[in-house]
């Protein structure tokens, strides 16, 4: 795999623009996939078991969603010793997604960046973190940007929960991986289901958090990349009176506008409903009532 490395410089780092670009050989269809059919349905699938389905509200006002059991970890298990001796997350999330025969990845541009998603996401009852099990409902309606688990979260009181509340108490913890989803307006849970209690339970309002998201081809970045440069070429002959202020400023303009281009997401990839509606429409009534309609 391919790995860029896509932060410029300290200020970068501590503004939460840390950021990985990783480009697979392979595989060209993952385990970990969307898929997508007429009518607004929406499946999630892990190698041949269905993890969430999805149906549209009318008018595409939010979405229906159940879950189902089954959800293999994409990263392995966190050891104490590893999270003690806190290793560049952003490399180490990389190295372990490529070894993933579970996960995600395949041949496409994908972006892996520090950050956290905004306080609302994190917190469920009035928020928009879906703590509801199987079934849930995500409100589009003033926009959603949530957190979907893709397994039940502990109670607080569990004894994995436990222990890492100790971690973050002791300021070592390992961030949690999201998915962007376009399908959803949101992000999936793919690590740190436990973490993410002990942090609300900890009070942490906006927990640590590591990003993956498809990234822009290089097609239509280059294309983005040559608006940028002629308009800031432009915008610095304009300044070229005013001094080497306002240059270098124009200068900072135009890598902080480059780095925006080179971290953007892209929609999410989609592969075609296995089985077409019908497939989907059988699978809901066996395991997904509720969507059936």
């Amino acid at each position: 795999m391919r790995r860029t490395d896509l932060t410029f410089s300290l200020a970068d780092a501590l503004a939460g623009r840390r950021a990985l670009c990783l480009e697979p050989t392979g595989p060209h269809r993952p385990q970990l996939r969307v898929e997508m059919g007429e009518g607004g349905r929406l499946l999630v699938r892990q190698g041949g078991r269905p993890l969430l389905l999805g149906r549209l509200a009318p008018g595409n006002q939010g979405v229906h969603l159940g879950r189902l059991p089954g959800y293999r970890p994409v990263l392995p298990p966190l050891r104490a010793t590893t999270v003690r001796r806190q290793p560049d997350w952003t490399h180490w999330c990389a190295d372990r997604l490529a070894e993933s025969a579970d996960g995600p990845l395949h041949v496409d541009r994908w972006l892996l960046r520090e950050g956290s998603p905004p306080e609302y996401a994190w917190h469920g009852r009035g928020g928009d973190l879906v703590t509801d099990w199987p079934y849930s409902y995500l409100d589009w309606g003033d926009g959603w940007n949530g957190i979907v688990p893709l397994r039940p979260l502990s109670a607080p009181d569990d004894g994995r929960v436990a222990a890492y509340r100790r971690q973050i108490r002791e300021g070592a913890v390992a961030p949690i991986l999201l998915w962007w989803i376009t399908g959803l307006d949101g992000w999936l849970l793919l690590d740190g289901h436990d973490r993410l209690v002990a942090a609300r339970e900890e009070g942490v309002r906006r927990p640590a958090a590591l990003i993956l998201s498809r990234g822009l081809d290089a097609a239509r970045q280059s294309e983005l990349l040559a608006c940028v440069d002629e308009f800031h070429t432009a915008r610095r002959a304009e300044l070229a009176a005013h001094g080497d202020v306002a240059q270098r400023a124009a200068e900072r303009a135009h890598a902080d506008t480059v780095i925006g281009v080179m971290t953007e997401s892209a929609p999410t990839t989609a592969w075609p409903l296995a089985g077409g509606p019908t497939a989907f429409d059988a699978l809901a009534a066996r395991c997904a009532p509720e969507l059936v309609g």
